[in-house]
């Protein structure tokens, strides 16, 4: 998983450049990751203990959705 969160603080602000960057470098591992059958109340408590705002659901090896929490 490489969000914008990653990017901004792994390229930006260590002043790398994007294009000598790879996104292996960056990433956020392991992924964290829901299935369908999880509730949101689930959802929620992992994405807010971790601190992560985007949360990929698997069905298997498929990606099948994302969550993403929203910060006001």
């Amino acid at each position: 998983m490489c969000s914008e969160r990653d990017y901004a603080r792994n390229v930006i602000l260590k002043e790398k450049q994007s294009r000598e960057t790879r996104v292996r470098e960056i990433m956020t591992t392991p992924v964290l990751y829901v299935t369908p059958e999880q509730t949101i109340d689930e959802c929620m408590r992992l994405m807010t203990s971790r601190r992560v705002r985007h949360l990929p659901v698997l069905e298997g090896e498929t990606v099948v959705g994302m969550l993403s929490m929203a910060t006001w």
